[in-house]
């Protein structure tokens, strides 16, 4: 879908437009030329970042570096060997940002994530609201904020290209905000448009984040364009030390506010932004499910191996028969840190069903008893037949459920759960679903014909009748036959299918972290040591 919209935009060229989009195509639609040359393009990319790389290492030894006092440097007092000051200190900021990098990737990969990214993509439906990720929301508000799609085209890019322009926008002599009180507080007021932008990304494009959009787009373009050309020659900076050795060794008698809490102010900010938003969004479907309390949760979480057998079971006699599962194959049962079953016990659960082969040398198809090798069976043959059998409703496949489905807990639990390293909200959404069917339905909900009444579920009109009731699983561990129990175990053997090495990644998560700790320790004293011969 992305390939198509990106691809897309250059239709917006008068005249070439449409012969450029089928040449990047390289067809008259997207298909697999057009991913291998995406592919090939992704592929050759970081080779470009290394060259640039590169070049930047030879500019700095050419030009020097910069630094944050904006001096020119006068005396070697002022100037220190690239190796090892610099590095060291660039080093140690490379192990700080590991160590962030490293929450995100081990312990929280969904934390900025899209939950419809784990939805197959279907090339005959359109989503209704299409979201890049995070890092490109404030262009893609500015590309909706123009009515016209060449105008938008051209704003997104410009806002982009508008960088490259920045020495000669911003002229002031005095090359340090930290001497520029007025240039600081319209830098950190850009902040603010940046993630409003960013926030308004991620809403429909409809009544007033259009306008609002509109807004924001004008007051961006306007820092670069306006405020900081007038601010260069209207503003009157501080007094700037006669030295980068002045200014690192002054010590002054009224130091500077922090920026730390200026930094936490915009974080802040963005979480309200973000999590009102979400808020607002979980309002319009319905409560939010609660929080449970789960195995796989936190940094030191494994999944019970009992609860994903329960689970299985469940799944097995209750939502097979409606539900496929294309992504899970019978030797994933005995796969380490899964439900813990043996290869015989897998190959024996296999066996259980029969699946269609061939031809065999007679030209025949055959049926044989099931192999590690094969997927879960699909109940039904095709999606004609699914729906068919469900008043025409598809059941959607279940291997990725628990990271399909997603609810928004607003904030400030939105800033709260990337500390908590919260992740469980797919689990707890399957959970509540299950247990969520109220009958009779509210005496004020008009419920369509053929639905059925769930406070979970987004509208709630569901299709699906209510799956599970007490004592309809037989439990052979003796744990309660009872609908809150089988909606527990279901959840975490759902979320096993859609993870299955989660016990792996965090513990090699956790050897990670150790070490980069440890390491960004170790860089922060040599760093301390090395630089105190400068100073």
């Amino acid at each position: 879908m992305w390939t198509w919209r990106i691809t897309n935009l250059f239709s917006a060229i008068p005249y070439v437009g449409e012969s450029i989009v089928t040449l990047l195509w390289g067809g008259y639609s997207v298909g697999n030329p057009t991913l291998n040359r995406f592919f090939s393009l992704h592929y050759l990319l970081p080779f470009v970042i290394a060259g640039v790389v590169v070049l930047h290492v030879w500019a700095l030894h050419v030009a020097g570096q910069n630094n944050p006092a904006g001096v020119e440097p006068k005396t070697e007092k002022d100037m220190v060997p690239f190796t090892p000051y610099a590095t060291i200190k660039d080093g140690f900021g490379m192990v700080c940002f590991m160590i962030f990098y490293a929450w995100f990737v081990f312990y929280i990969p969904n934390y900025l994530g899209d939950p419809d990214n784990y939805i197959q993509a279907n090339p005959g439906v359109t989503p209704a609201h299409i979201v890049p990720e995070w890092y490109y929301l404030p262009f893609y508000a500015i590309l909706r904020s123009i009515p016209s799609k060449l105008g938008g085209v051209i704003a997104m890019f410009s806002a982009i290209i508008v960088l490259a322009f920045l020495p000669w926008l911003d002229s002031a002599k005095t090359r340090s905000s930290k001497y520029r009180p007025l240039a600081k507080q319209f830098f950190w007021i850009f902040v603010v448009v940046c993630i409003l932008l960013g926030w308004l990304g991620g809403k429909p494009a409809e009544g007033v984040y259009i306008i609002a959009g509109r807004i924001l787009t004008a007051c961006y373009f306007a820092y670069f364009l306006i405020v900081l050309p007038v601010l260069s020659r209207i503003e009157t900076p501080r007094a700037v030390p006669n030295s980068i050795a002045d200014d690192v060794l002054a010590k002054y008698g009224k130091k500077a506010a922090p920026m730390a809490p200026v930094l936490l102010a915009m974080v802040l900010a963005g979480g309200l932004l973000v999590g009102g938003g979400q808020a607002a969004k979980a309002a319009e479907g319905g409560p939010t499910p609660p929080s449970l309390s789960w195995s796989f949760a936190g940094p030191f979480g494994k999944f019970d191996r009992g609860a994903l057998q329960r689970g299985y079971k469940v799944y097995k006699e209750v939502c097979a028969t409606c539900h496929s599962m294309n992504l899970i194959h019978f030797r994933n049962l005995a796969d380490a840190g899964g439900p813990g079953f043996t290869a015989a016990q897998a190959q024996a659960v296999a066996s259980e069903i029969q699946v269609k082969d061939g031809p065999n040398d007679a030209g025949d198809m055959f049926d044989r008893p099931g192999r590690l090798a094969d997927k879960f069976p699909s109940p039904f043959p095709n999606e004609n037949a699914a729906r068919a059998a469900n008043g025409g409703a598809y059941p959607p496949d279940l291997s990725l459920m628990a990271k399909a489905r997603n609810y928004d807990r607003g904030f400030p639990q939105f800033i709260f759960d990337f500390f908590t390293q919260f992740q469980e909200k797919g689990p707890n959404y399957i959970d509540a679903l299950l247990q969520g069917y109220v009958d009779p339905p509210p005496a004020d909900f008009k419920l369509p014909d053929g639905a059925y009444y769930n406070k979970y579920y987004p509208g709630h009109a569901i299709k699906m009748p209510k799956p599970i009731s007490d004592d309809q699983v037989t439990y052979d561990d003796g744990t309660p036959q009872k609908v809150e129990n089988y909606a527990k175990d279901v959840s975490t053997f759902l979320m096993w299918t859609a993870e299955p090495h989660l016990e792996a990644r965090k513990r090699l998560g956790l050897q990670v972290m150790i070490f980069l700790i440890i390491f960004a320790f170790l860089m922060y004293f040599t760093k301390k040591k090395v630089w105190a011969n400068a100073h």
